[in-house]
């Protein structure tokens, strides 16, 4: 009876070349979480504005932007996410929680 407000979950898969996964693996890392979390993080902001939640820049012809500044702004915006939860009370929280609490606001739902 404990998993009645569980989503269920479905495998997403995706290729990249193992540089890109080594290189994604470290920066996620160091910001605290892992590259799972990470792309679970971007999915949600894209589902939740209804497009890509950054800019993207022309420059770059193998990236189709400059790297250095997508990555400054994608650092950025990552720690400045990590910075609101924490300030917030909400950075132990898990993805579980975190969806719950969402979905009580929705509904209307107070503490």
């Amino acid at each position: 009876m404990g998993g009645e407000n569980m989503a269920q979950t479905a495998l997403l898969q995706v290729r990249i070349e193992e540089e890109m996964k080594r290189n994604a693996d470290r920066v996620f890392t160091n910001l605290g979480f892992d590259t799972s979390t990470a792309v679970r993080i971007f999915l949600n902001q894209a589902i939740r504005i209804g497009g890509i939640p950054f800019d993207i820049i022309g420059g770059n012809e193998e990236y189709g932007m400059r790297r250095d500044e997508a990555s400054t702004r994608g650092l950025e915006a990552l720690r400045s996410m990590r910075e609101t939860a924490k300030n917030n009370g909400l950075s132990g929280m898990t993805l579980d929680e975190i969806n719950e609490e969402i979905r009580k606001t929705r509904n209307g739902e107070g503490d």
